[in-house]
């Protein structure tokens, strides 16, 4: 279900203007989330037709894009729940109507449903993804058990890796380009545990660190400028493909 459509977005898809197309709902209760209200009420956001979207799609409104991102919330949770059907009442409806009209398409996704994320990235559909990694859990536990991250479990961290790997699969195939990125929110993230990430990034694959903002801004203190360095330098030794973002 699409609560939400940014119509020009020159950041979200790397090199090219796109149309973001935000789901609702996520699976995840991420503290930083800056899409709070869509992910974790959505129906209290009103629900934008599926409809609606491929006909814009469709009128070739000269828009200056030339890419759609699929984002939310996790689309992944909405691509399982509909299945993938050439029905107009589906995001994959929405994403080969978009590859129809030339567009690249990008999906956004936390990596927990590696069978649907198997599916989208063998179909031709899919040329870009973004997978986000909120921590390095066996490390950070490790660490700071006093302050843990309680984002992932056993079972996420499993489909996480089952993701990744796809992703990888899919990439030496030629199918698609991938990155994987962090954002670094300070409860969740520290220098070791961004190398740790970083380490099982392959080498071609770019790493991103994020930025970490606080939401309507309430939270706790994101990183100063100083300590990004330091997580940043400690991911490149591991892994020189590491960039920051939103500094």
């Amino acid at each position: 279900m699409i609560g939400g459509i940014t119509e020009v977005s020159t950041i979200d898809y790397p090199g090219k203007p796109s149309i973001v197309l935000f789901l609702k709902g996520c699976n995840l209760n991420c503290p930083y989330c800056h899409n709070m209200a869509l992910a974790r009420s959505p129906d209290a956001i009103e629900t934008i037709p599926y409809e609606d979207v491929a006909r814009v799609l469709l009128s070739d409104p000269g828009l200056p894009v030339e890419a759609i991102t699929i984002s939310g919330g996790e689309p992944m949770a909405t691509l399982t729940r509909e299945g993938v059907q050439p029905d107009c009442n589906t995001i994959w409806h929405i994403m080969k109507v978009a590859k129809s009209k030339g567009l690249s398409v990008k999906v956004d996704t936390n990596g927990l449903y590696p069978s649907m994320l198997n599916t989208i990235t063998k179909e031709g559909i899919v040329d870009y993804v973004a997978m986000d990694v909120k921590t390095y859990p066996i490390v950070h536990e490790h660490e700071n058990t006093r302050n843990s991250c309680k984002i992932y479990n056993l079972g996420h961290w499993k489909n996480l890796l089952m993701s990744m790997e796809t992703l990888e699969r899919r990439r030496i195939q030629g199918n698609i380009q991938y990155e994987i990125r962090t954002t670094c929110y300070p409860k969740c993230t520290n220098t070791r545990v961004v190398s740790a990430i970083a380490r099982i990034v392959p080498d071609e694959v770019p790493y991103y660190l994020q930025q970490y903002r606080r939401a309507r801004g309430r939270g706790i203190a994101p990183y100063q400028p100083e300590e990004l360095s330091a997580l940043l330098e400690s991911a490149q030794s591991a892994h020189p493909n590491t960039h920051m973002r939103g500094e």
